[in-house]
């Protein structure tokens, strides 16, 4: 559509994993496709304002001489637009509303912290009255109104540490929270308000080794909540002598209480 659901302007680039991907990406199935969002700025400070299907901005920094901090946002204007002038709209636009942070130090030359926000709104309001859209529309005669909101978080930390040319310790925890409500009110044929609220979360390990034994060898573990359960996988990834990728995983999964 016009609008995507992750801001494009925030990639700085997109890999596909066909096969034998790394075990961060243990909820993969198929495969798994990886979005890289930009770095902050440690040179100067830049940024844009845009404006097409809603407004969107972007700055990003140094913070001191070790850190970096970008910051995003944008918003459709369609529902505004629409409703303009207008003191009790019957119909809200759907809207997109979303925003990132995102914070990157290196305290030292191999060693790195990453600490990203992200969150998404999107919403709809309608009323329908029978005195404006007449009764083939609202056969109750009564006013009614639906509303809808669906709240998306993403929160991580990560902390990265090289070892030599081509090796490399990499640690991660992720939560996610999500709240979305729905209601529909002032008709006497059903009537309903649901508000649901979930938190999920996901730590990742992952070990490089650019060179061992005349190989380079991938090592890590993925452990996430799912349901009542919690699933651990691990993954052994090692580059054969005829150059291609060899994945040898295993899922374990263990009854905990309802999250």
């Amino acid at each position: 559509g016009a609008v995507s659901m992750f801001n494009p302007r925030l990639l700085e680039n997109v890999g596909l994993y066909m096969a034998g991907f790394p075990a961060p990406y243990g909820q993969g199935l198929s495969g798994v496709l990886v979005a890289k969002t930009l770095e902050p700025s440690r040179s100067g400070w830049h940024g844009f304002f845009g404006f097409d299907a809603g407004f969107e901005g972007l700055l990003t920094g140094p913070l001191g001489r070790n850190a970096g901090i970008l910051v995003s946002a944008r918003r459709t204007w369609l529902d505004a637009m629409i409703n303009l002038g207008k003191s009790d709209p019957t119909f809200r636009f759907p809207y997109i509303a979303d925003g990132l942070v995102k914070v990157k130090w290196r305290p030292f030359s191999r060693t790195t912290f990453e600490l990203l926000a992200y969150g998404s709104v999107e919403g709809m309001d309608m009323k329908s009255d029978p005195n404006t859209l007449g009764r083939s529309i609202n056969e109750t005669n009564a006013a009614t109104q639906f509303d809808y909101l669906d709240v998306n978080l993403i929160g991580s930390l990560l902390f990265h540490q090289g070892f030599g040319a081509h090796s490399s310790l990499s640690l991660s925890a992720t939560a996610l929270p999500r709240w979305s409500s729905n209601a529909l009110s002032g008709s006497s044929l059903n009537t309903f308000d649901n508000d649901s609220m979930s938190v999920s979360w996901q730590g990742a390990l992952q070990l490089d080794v650019g060179d061992w034994e005349g190989h380079a060898w991938k090592v890590g573990a993925f452990a996430a909540p799912y349901q009542s359960t919690t699933k651990l996988q691990s993954a052994l990834s090692y580059l054969s002598a005829s150059g291609a990728w060899t994945n040898n995983s295993r899922t374990v999964t263990n009854e905990t209480s309802d999250l």
